[in-house]
């Protein structure tokens, strides 16, 4: 825990899932952002796919991580996530502080 407020996104993400597993959910974090910001909107997982970012089996298998590592948060996807962060950390999701 940082002394500025809650964990980071990434040591959230390893307390919860081990390090591979958070690695890949960070990647996937990132990707989802970034295809929304390409598309101006929210998307859903597959629309991960059809981007090409993700075989569909993969993609799901992302999805649940993630579901997994913020399932006390409520959040279904990162956009819940990023909608839930200060402006300036999405595009550093990895140094986002969460107040869990």
């Amino acid at each position: 825990m940082s002394p500025r407020g809650g964990p980071t996104v990434a040591q959230l993400l390893s307390r919860r899932l081990g390090v591979l597993k958070a690695g890949y959910a960070l990647t996937f974090i990132v990707l989802w952002w970034a295809e929304e910001e390409s598309r101006c909107a929210p998307i859903d997982v597959e629309e991960l796919v059809e981007a090409g970012y993700y075989s569909r089996a993969t993609a799901f298998r992302r999805q649940a991580d993630f579901r997994q590592a913020f399932e006390a948060e409520g959040f279904k996807s990162p956009h819940d996530l990023a909608m839930a962060l200060p402006q300036r950390t999405k595009s550093a999701p990895h140094v986002a502080r969460l107040a869990v």
